[in-house]
């Protein structure tokens, strides 16, 4: 999917049997039928019995547009996949710093809390997989999961490690960003001494 190229205003419908999905490469989306979520299709995406065409945007707006109601991007599908087929994503480069260009397209309820804080972190500042995964006291597997995500879903920006590179600093942009995240997830991430 990461590697769909076409020309302007195509699209790749892929079939199989009754359930349709269109790519659209230049708005990084899919289009899906009103019943079937992301969960649903990354568990039809191991079947090989799919099919695919290029369609036209103009055949696309008359033959599927009202059949294919639903739109997700390619990030929330990415990350789908990380947390239900890690398997399927590219495995990524130990010695590599990572940051996300921006906050993954993805709602609470897609987001296990184990991963908030990794995806925080990430989005505040370049990580390597090892140090990430001992300051968010998260396994390394995890986070090599969300650095394949992040990488085949295009947020990954990414340089190799210098060797005399210093740890990052913590800041107060920081914890104004952190406490933003616990905000909109609803959790608290820093305890206050009560009078």
């Amino acid at each position: 999917l990461a590697q769909m190229q076409t020309a302007a205003g195509t699209l790749h419908l892929l079939q199989r049997g009754a359930a349709q999905v269109v790519i659209d490469p230049a708005t990084l989306s899919l289009a899906l039928p009103a019943n079937l979520g992301l969960l649903e299709l990354v568990q039809l995406l191991d079947d090989s019995h799919w099919s695919s065409e290029r369609i036209g945007r103009a055949a696309f707006d008359h033959q599927y547009r009202h059949r294919l109601p639903q739109r997700q991007s390619l990030e929330a599908l990415f990350f789908c996949l990380a947390r239900h087929r890690p398997q399927w994503l590219p495995g990524g480069d130990a010695d590599t710093l990572l940051q996300l260009e921006h906050w993954p397209d993805l709602g609470s309820a897609d987001l296990p809390a184990s991963w908030l804080l990794a995806i925080a972190c990430l989005h505040a500042r370049p990580w390597q997989a090892n140090a990430l995964a001992a300051h968010c006291q998260i396994p390394v597997s995890t986070v090599e999961t969300l650095f394949a995500a992040a990488a085949a879903s295009g947020l990954a920006q990414t340089a190799p490690i210098a060797s005399t590179a210093p740890p990052p600093r913590r800041n107060r942009e920081d914890s104004r960003f952190f406490g933003w995240v616990a905000r909109r997830f609803g959790l608290t991430l820093f305890k206050t001494a009560q009078a």
